[in-house]
């Protein structure tokens, strides 16, 4: 739905415990794109899980440092 209307990328943001973040961020950065060829921002408060997590992406992504 963001997608269609519009958005410029989507924000995936697992909300776990570091040690369980990135095989999180693989698992919700799959299926979104299943779904959607917008870009994805990987959205973490760990930089190390933002790196981790740009080579499941498909295309060129954001990445976020709160």
């Amino acid at each position: 739905m963001q997608s269609e209307a519009g958005a410029t990328f989507l924000d995936v943001c697992a909300s776990v415990e570091e040690d369980a973040e990135v095989e999180t961020l693989k698992w919700m950065i799959d299926l979104v794109q299943e779904v959607s060829d917008t870009p994805i921002c990987i959205d973490s408060p760990s930089a190390r899980s933002c790196v981790a997590a740009i080579p499941f992406c498909k295309r060129p992504v954001w990445t976020v440092r709160l």
